[in-house]
């Protein structure tokens, strides 16, 4: 959600000091725009608590109210299923089943991550306390006490992947069943287990709500450096260092759920998906730095030179893996307001430009962005991959293959999509146990890795603007200093 909107450099775009201003000014209102996010995600979980409570009033029955598990019809037989597929299609009720026999553990890991696609938290408890609760036609006492460890089980798993997306009521009924079954049953010590994740949560709320302390903001002395000369101070080994920095503190806290439904496009994006939005965010306040930066050079040699660096950038992090801020680089350079400043570009030496355009074809869409694929498949895990490629299969995933499918004249879940789906968001998260390759090797670099988090920029239409200024249409060479 947007609260402020973009300013537009009044006036002459010469004026330097004018511009400098607008550039402090628009990173003041970039922290006031993040702190009212913040306060704006808060309302928004704050409303959804109170809707699920509500809601919870009329949920008290769902178990009587949806088929039982243990009354559901045989799987459907086809020639399209293999029925030792545990991915295959089925219902709820079959996919429960399922989880509660001798399931394999990608199956489980791929149900808990997914199951928010085809049902809801309090169905799902419902599920598992239908098949907990054994009919008196299964008479084998060995086999009801397994298939009562495994649905307990399943919920400690559950409880530990979930328990802070969990509404008080079904937290309530989660410890309420721990306590008063689970131990009645003889499985004490999952019951413990189940609590002690409970009572962490609580004790979690408690901290956070008696320690709140408000984020302290560096400020440095940076006396005679203008925003836009404060980069070429250091060496562009060093800058992509602290990008990589920067780009792992975000990436690292992405969670699965973010990457489930495509929430990082939906309106509740700012809460549902914050860290993807983030990391999809810097990688345009990057292209529009750099332009920004290039473009506030007034003499043709100081452009120049600022190409060359951001050049220098680019091979840099394609060497260090981290393909998300390098794309970003490349979007700046080739952006209309850059790509138009042919004096300038034709300044750059002939091993530079060559250089600029191997990098320039990982943007190519091409055979779905094959050279920027191959290039990560090379980099391994320890990489920072570019995180719109990713999506972008995951969009494809999504809207190429249905939620259900009707198999035998009956609609059952499409769970081999959401195995898709899983498998496609493993080989993403996987790269976040680069974290530690990374950091061991680079050390904080202040105040360059500070600065580096903000970026002073102008918007695209500011950017084309000054461009004219710089070069104008049909200018003679010669008259461009």
């Amino acid at each position: 959600m947007s609260y402020l909107c973009s300013l537009v450099i009044p006036g002459n775009h010469t004026n330097q000091g004018s511009i400098l201003i607008i550039l402090v000014l628009r990173s003041c209102l970039q922290i006031i725009q993040d702190i009212l996010d913040d306060y704006y995600s808060f309302c928004i979980i704050q409303e959804r608590s109170i809707e699920l409570e509500k809601l919870d009033k009329g949920r008290q029955s769902v178990a009587n109210n949806i088929d039982n598990v243990w009354r559901e019809l045989p799987e459907p037989v086809s020639q399209y299923i293999d029925p030792n597929d545990v991915f295959r299609p089925g219902t709820v009720n079959n996919l429960i089943a399922r989880l509660t026999s001798d399931a394999k553990h990608e199956f489980v890991t791929c149900f808990l991550n997914e199951y928010s696609s085809f049902t809801e938290t309090h169905q799902f408890w419902a599920k598992l306390m239908q098949r907990y609760h054994v009919p008196n036609t299964v008479t084998d006492q060995n086999e009801i006490q397994l298939i009562k460890k495994r649905v307990a089980t399943l919920i400690l798993q559950w409880v530990k992947k979930d328990l802070l997306l969990f509404d008080t009521s079904l937290v309530n009924k989660i410890k309420y069943f721990a306590e008063a079954t689970l131990a009645g049953d003889k499985l004490e010590s999952l019951a413990a287990r189940i609590c002690q994740e409970i009572q962490k949560l609580k004790d979690v709320k408690s901290l956070i709500a008696g320690h709140t302390v408000p984020t302290k903001t560096p400020i440095y002395e940076l006396k005679g450096l203008p925003p836009e000369g404060i980069i070429f101070c250091a060496e562009p080994s060093d800058v992509a260092d602290q990008l990589i920095l920067i780009d792992l503190e975000i990436f690292s806290r992405i969670e699965i759920i973010e990457l489930i439904g495509q929430k990082w496009v939906k309106e509740s994006s700012q809460v549902l998906a914050r860290n993807v939005v983030h990391l999809i965010t810097r990688v345009n306040r990057i292209a529009y730095w750099v332009g920004t930066t290039i473009l506030l050079q007034e003499k043709l040699a100081e452009r120049t030179r600022a190409l060359c660096f951001f050049i220098s950038l680019a091979q840099h992090l394609f060497h260090k893996n981290n393909f998300n801020s390098l794309i970003g680089v490349l979007a700046g350079l080739n952006l209309a307001a850059i790509s138009r400043l042919k004096v300038t570009l034709s300044s750059l030496k002939k091993n530079t430009q060559e250089h600029l355009d191997s990098l320039l074809t990982l943007q190519n869409p091409e055979q779905n962005f094959k050279h920027l694929r191959e290039s990560m498949k090379k980099a391994g895990f320890n990489a920072v991959p570019y995180l719109g490629l990713y999506l972008q299969d995951l969009s494809r995933i999504d809207e190429g293959n249905p939620p259900e499918v009707i198999i035998a004249g009956r609609e059952l879940i499409n769970f081999p999509k959401y195995s898709l789906n899983e498998t496609a968001i493993f080989n993403l998260l996987i790269h976040q146990k680069a974290i530690t390759h990374f950091t061991e090797k680079i050390k904080p670099l202040e105040p360059l890795k500070t600065f580096l988090h903000e970026m002073p920029l102008i918007t695209e239409k500011e950017l084309h603007m000054l461009s004219l200024e710089r070069e104008p249409r049909g200018c003679n060479p010669k008259d461009i200093l």
